[in-house]
């Protein structure tokens, strides 16, 4: 292999030039990555200064065109090259950034190619369109770092990097065509340069695609990966309702505005799409999906085996990750006619995914749903506002309770025949129905329990049995019967669903600090279910053995603050009137019953 060594001024002056092929995973880059770089940057030329920084090896393939023999693919190292290409944006390098051919191409990404030159045009402006977020927020990453800088040492930072940043370039055979650099990444993966399988799953179903629709394939699989960033704004809701799906998908390879003529009205007139934009359009930078893409290939891969009655699996065994590669074997076999499909299929499920499930905040004290319509029947002032909290709530209870293929992958295959005339009322009941289907552990012990509604007793749900799913959908009941009330409580109605892992005893299993003692030396009481609730692990460890008024204590701060831990730990403060003498062995035994009798009757709600 070649070795050649270049700095930034070495390569501004030279016909040397970069694309990034259409196999490569789009710029990623975050904010820790980008300051990383300038903090090794500062550091190494205060105490170096004027001497070269290795910024390390870019893998190329030269273009086999011999007009084009200083121009290459990078194969590894795009990450880098495009903060480089960032920094001379800001930097106003215009000998490094090209100024009749700019330095770096993206082949087949129309749209960040028109993002890039649009920062290199009018690099103080954001574009009216298409925003790629991680370029923009890397420019003012480097913009930010410089200007804390003196003018003095801010010029001689930027000279320093100028002239001394320093690369290598290797360039691999001439045989490494961009259908064959599977076995290059496999190798670089297995040794350590921690390429990820969907990343290298990527590239072997690119090569088994057909040549003609490879660009439209990359395009879709760039789409889709952002799991974090919706695809759905308020024109492509619309379109979809008034035309299909297949003309939303149209317009992410169309610059034109997808045609959202009502000529096709007729079939699906029972739902409209209110003319008020709702908030939480956009995926927000606090937002992320609920599963990330891996899983998401996962769950479409079993989605389409099964629409084409292929031998498919649905356990937790077929959703590991680790067996991505695995899995696709059986598509990887198939021809490039079924590839095309699969990559159409996904992108057909990832804009159902963005208009009808949750989105959730990082900080997850907060839920938002992907879209917001309404039947004909509904006025604007109420429409179905109580079904799409009940729909959040439902679907955020299932998100930190339940493995996400069991509910997601059949709510996915029923909104793709039914999305046309879906309420949010018929959605909350086929999501209800199927969680009631799914074969829930009413104790951890294996085997113990082989059936769900008969088998609500008490003496499966005690402290060292109970799982934990039966505490969330609980607290959902709970919540839900509040939300039907005339005068609901505002503590519960602001209740958000949390992956809480803990499960408290309020009155302790160690009494020492307890002023007025249960009668329960078998602990059978104090471990049953009247007794229990679920709180955050951070929680549970400063109660501890606490006593019930202390913990009553907190319980009470949290109500203040609108921020309850367990609703069902809330009703266990209300029935005893905030008083720790009143926590009972009797009312304990009551409140068993009772939030019992919720769980029972939760199942007939059809």
């Amino acid at each position: 292999m070649n070795k050649n060594r270049y700095t930034l001024k070495e390569l501004a002056a030279s016909s040397v030039y970069f694309s990034i092929p259409l196999y490569q995973r789009l710029f990623e880059w975050g904010e820790e990555q980008v300051i990383g770089l300038l903090n090794d940057l500062n550091e190494h030329f205060y105490k170096n200064p004027h001497k070269p920084y290795y910024i390390g090896m870019f893998t190329v393939t030269k273009h086999k065109n011999e007009t084009e023999k200083d121009k290459y693919d990078l194969v590894d190292g795009q990450q880098r090259f495009t903060v480089i290409m960032l920094m001379a944006i800001a930097f106003g390098w215009k000998d490094l950034i090209g100024e009749k051919e700019f330095r770096l191409s993206l082949f087949a990404r129309k749209d960040d190619s028109e993002y890039l030159r649009h920062l290199v045009e009018a690099p103080d402006a954001l574009p009216s369109g298409y925003v790629n977020r991680k370029m923009q927020d890397a420019l003012e990453n480097i913009r930010n770092y410089v200007s804390e800088f003196d003018k003095a040492d801010k010029n001689s930072f930027i000279e320093n990097i100028k002239e001394n940043l320093t690369f290598f370039l290797s360039e691999l055979p001439e045989k490494y065509g961009a259908n064959d650099l599977n076995k290059y990444f496999e190798t670089m993966n297995s040794a350590g340069k921690g390429l990820e399988n969907h990343e290298i799953l990527k590239v072997k179903l690119l090569k088994n695609a057909n040549a003609d629709k490879q660009s439209r394939c990359v395009r879709i699989w760039n789409l889709v990966s952002q799991m974090d960033k919706s695809l759905i704004d308020s024109d492509k809701v619309k379109s979809m309702f008034s035309c299909g799906i297949d003309k939303v998908i149209e317009s992410f390879f169309d610059k034109n505005k997808p045609d959202t003529r009502t000529d096709k009205q007729d079939s699906i007139k029972s739902v409209q799409i209110s003319n008020t934009r709702p908030e939480h359009y956009y995926a927000v930078d606090e937002e992320k999906s609920i599963i990330p893409f891996p899983e998401f290939l996962l769950l479409v891969l079993t989605l389409y085996k099964e629409q084409r009655g292929l031998e498919n699996e649905g356990n937790s065994e077929f959703f590991r990750t680790d067996k991505l590669l695995e899995r696709f074997e059986c598509l990887l076999k198939s021809s490039g006619d079924e590839i095309h499909d699969f990559y159409e299929e996904l992108i057909t499920y990832r804009i159902l995914f963005d208009c009808f499930i949750i989105r959730i905040q990082k900080s997850e004290t907060n839920n938002s749903y992907g879209m917001e319509f309404k039947t004909e029947s509904d006025s604007l002032e109420d429409a179905n506002i109580p079904d799409r909290k009940k729909l959040i709530q439902y679907q955020s209870m299932l998100y930190v309770s339940t493995s996400y293929y069991l509910w997601l992958k059949p709510i996915l295959k029923y909104l793709k025949t039914n999305w046309q005339t879906v309420s949010e009322t018929d959605l909350l009941t086929e999501i209800k129905r199927i969680d009631d289907n799914i074969i829930h552990p009413f104790s951890l012990i294996e085997n113990e329990v082989n059936t769900v509604k008969d088998e609500i007793r008490p003496d499966n749900l005690s402290y060292g049995k109970v799982s934990r799913y039966w505490f969330w959908r609980l607290d959902y009941y709970l919540w839900e019967k509040n939300m039907d009330e005339g005068r609901p409580d505002s503590a519960i109605s602001s209740y958000t669903f949390r992956t809480n892992r803990s499960i408290e005893h309020l009155y302790p299993r160690e009494d020492s600090k307890q002023i007025k003692k249960w009668n329960d030396d078998s602990n059978v009481l104090r471990n049953s279910f009247g007794n229990l609730a679920l709180i955050s692990s951070s929680f549970n460890s400063t109660q501890g053995n606490d006593s019930v008024g202390v913990k009553f204590a907190r319980i009470s701060d949290q109500i203040n603050s609108g921020n309850l831990e367990s609703i069902k730990m809330y009703k266990m403060f209300q029935v005893a009137g905030g008083n720790e003498n009143e926590w009972t062995e009797n009312l304990a035994k009551e409140h068993r019953k009772e939030m019992i009798k919720i769980l029972d009757a939760s199942y007939k709600h059809n």
